[in-house]
């Protein structure tokens, strides 16, 4: 039906309202007008039927409007948590208790199990810093060395108290070597068994050796430590997701953190999550885990109970927690051990290399004889707005790490008449290397200058004419050992799965469980040992019933 418009100025929409039309509907059917709003000038207009105008139109779609959500990952009310009974509940965030949520979401999905996490600092970024693009190593240092973010450790000032979701994972540097069969021969865990959880942190992780694929730079550098010395040079296994974007499943968080432990529970499984709330001490009833006391920001206390908990503080937070719990056990706090570590830096000529040189990410890995392993890099990882000048020289890192003995008097301690403003005793270090050490340190003093000859490079001298410096104490960020697993309690503070001797339900899984590390890094072995903690908690969980 048509029909004459009467008013020259008269639009679609204009004409729609006074006849009660729907507006798509008469658009629909006057394709001449394709603006609603001009004017019709008197030219005759269809109106559509009743049957056409229900075809046009489709039923309203409602919008899409959750419940509003302040942060990138849910956080739950800690008064909701004090309410509530935990299967599970994990004391910190980094490397160990981001993969003990990880398995546990992984092996038992939505089961109704309740999974709660604390965490002592505040969202601070959503990933490892290597992936933000404003980062480079410099800024990234800087952020590290914030007072917001982390503070030293009395004793051992090389090192931070990383305090922040996600802990040191957001920050720590990627290299990912399995601990040696020398190394592993003195731990409570077959060799065997530590290979298959190596294999499943090497997936969850990413570790690989193909972050240096088709850099000539590396290659070269390979070759030449091979034919001149060094037969064992690899490249360093690295934590870096190199998967392309596939199936629109995206790869954007190349280097990891446990905050990619955290976004795969949560996404398989609901969980509890709190941050800026400190665990101040741990409840044991009848040689059984009852709970832990918290304080939050704001400097109230609560009470979470929980049948299972799983300190994941690192190896100075977690003996804190431990000693000021009141904790019995020997070995609490005491064997520490990090590494040694020495730093040179050499050129070479740019000439001599190709073009497209790539970066150097190379490893001399620790083998009988040889208590240490050296690192050789360059910058290993390249904002892509950084823009550098073409240098006339290559500039190199040797970063040596040497094995430290474990000693009952380097220690972890508190002062529990001095009050930490989060409601802690205060914590020192007592740590110093034994002569063993101080041999082990030589030995990497004489082997890095043969590795930079070895790799075609002039070292860089520093004062005095010394090719190699010393780094402060805890400068490797590795300490380990307060914790340690072993079968007897003199001597140790867990069991080979990481519970404390003689309570039942109270786990550790973070370096401080490790009894030794020889030179390597220690990351991959406590998420690997993290994850067959986890899976002692399901199996007891299925032996029990419940």
């Amino acid at each position: 039906m048509r029909i004459q418009v009467p008013i020259v100025q008269e639009s679609l929409r204009m004409l729609a309202a006074r006849l009660q039309v729907d507006l798509c509907a008469l658009m629909a059917v006057n394709p001449r007008f394709p603006d609603p709003d001009m004017p019709l000038h008197g030219t005759p207009v269809a109106l559509p039927s009743v049957e056409s105008a229900i075809g046009v139109i489709s039923q309203t779609c409602s919008i899409f409007s959750p419940d509003p959500q302040l942060s990138w990952i849910p956080l739950t009310p800690i008064a909701q948590m004090e309410m509530t009974d935990y299967d599970v509940l994990i004391v910190g965030s980094g490397a160990g208790g981001g993969a003990v949520l990880w398995r546990l979401a992984e092996q038992w999905g939505a089961n109704g199990k309740r999974i709660g996490m604390i965490e002592q600092g505040d969202l601070a970024i959503p990933t490892h810093a290597c992936n933000l693009p404003t980062m480079d190593f410099e800024h990234l240092t800087r952020y590290l060395n914030s007072p917001a973010i982390s503070k030293p450790v009395p004793g051992l000032w090389g090192s931070r108290i990383v305090s922040a979701l996600g802990g040191k994972t957001l920050f720590w540097m990627h290299a990912s070597p399995r601990m040696t069969a020398e190394v592993l021969s003195g731990w409570p865990v077959t060799y065997e068994e530590m290979n298959k959880y190596y294999a499943i942190a090497e997936e969850l992780t990413y570790t690989s050796r193909t972050y240096t694929d088709d850099s000539r730079l590396n290659d070269i550098m390979l070759n030449r430590l091979r034919d001149n010395g060094f037969p064992e040079a690899i490249p360093i296994p690295f934590a870096a997701d190199m998967n392309q974007t596939r199936l629109g499943e995206i790869h954007s968080s190349v280097f990891f953190s446990s905050i990619a432990c955290m976004a795969s529970a949560m996404f398989r499984r609901p969980f509890d999550l709190a941050v800026r709330t400190t665990a101040v001490k741990v409840h044991v009833d009848n040689k059984s885990i009852a709970g832990v006391s918290v304080m939050t920001a704001d400097g109230n206390y609560h009470s979470i109970r929980a049948k299972t908990v799983v300190l994941s503080g690192g190896a100075i937070q977690t003996p804190r927690l431990l000693l000021a719990s009141n904790i019995p056990g020997r070995a609490i706090g005491h064997y520490l051990i990090n590494h040694s570590f020495i730093r040179a830096e050499a050129i070479q000529s740019r000439g001599d290399f190709p073009e497209l040189a790539g970066i150097c990410n190379a490893l001399i890995p620790q083998k009988t004889g040889s208590p240490f392993q050296i690192q050789i890099q360059n910058e290993w990882f390249f904002p892509k707005f950084k823009t550098l000048p073409l240098a006339s020289t290559v500039k190199l890192a040797f970063a040596a790490f040497g094995a430290v003995q474990p000693r009952y008097e380097n220690c972890v301690r508190i002062a529990p008449g001095n009050k930490h403003s989060l409601g802690l005793p205060q914590v020192y270090v007592d740590f110093s290397y034994s002569e063993e050490d101080r041999a082990i340190i030589r030995m990497m003093e004489t082997a890095v200058p043969k590795a930079i000859q070895a790799a075609g490079f002039d070292p860089i001298s520093g004062a005095g004419g010394a090719i190699t410096c010393l780094m402060p104490l805890g400068s490797d960020f590795h300490e380990a050992g307060t914790c340690r697993m072993g079968h007897n309690p003199q001597t140790s503070a867990t069991d080979a799965f990481g519970g404390i001797h003689d309570i039942d339900g109270l786990y550790v899984a973070d370096n401080s469980v490790l009894p030794t590390i020889g030179a390597g890094n220690p990351t991959l072995s406590t998420i690997a040992l993290a994850i067959r903690t986890a899976d002692r908690i399901i199996s007891l969980e299925r032996e029990h019933g419940s």
